[in-house]
């Protein structure tokens, strides 16, 4: 049995399109944890960061972190990781803690709000953001690791 091209050119364009440069996750594991015990006295969280590097990286990669409240960022740190990205070696994590400071509350923030560490691997050479290893990563190429 033949189809008539028609129904094959329809076909074709019901089919979903390949995603368009979407984000290629980092072959690194990632965790955080947050303690904001000193924010309203001192205007400083402190965020750890864990990070397990599946296959070895071939590039040192800035590590973007954002601080959002319902999906808006309000705050953006982009930092080198105290050992370069590049020499992190296969299944040996690589920890370190990163205080960000607030030094007026972000517009919109009140006490008790809920906010999010979303974070990202910054490559500044081609301009993008590659996510780490997740589940949920969003097209901005970052992964929300901890609230």
């Amino acid at each position: 049995m033949h189809r008539p091209l028609a129904s094959l050119l329809f076909v074709a364009v019901l089919a979903p399109l390949p995603a368009q440069d979407a984000p290629m996750s980092l072959p690194v594991q990632a965790s955080a944890t947050v303690d904001a015990a000193a924010l309203a006295t001192t205007g400083t969280a402190t965020v750890r960061f864990t990070f397990l590097c599946e296959e070895v990286l071939d590039r040192a990669y800035a590590v973007r972190v954002e601080i959002r409240r319902g999906g808006r960022v309000v705050l953006r740190r982009d930092h080198a990781p105290p050992v370069p990205t590049k020499q992190w070696a296969k299944n040996k994590p690589v920890e370190y803690s990163l205080p960000l400071v607030f030094r007026t509350a972000p517009e919109g923030v009140q006490a008790g709000d809920s906010l999010d560490v979303a974070i990202g691997f910054h490559d500044a050479a081609a301009d993008r953001v590659a996510p780490p290893l997740a589940r949920k990563v969003g097209g901005d190429g970052m992964v929300v690791l901890a609230t």
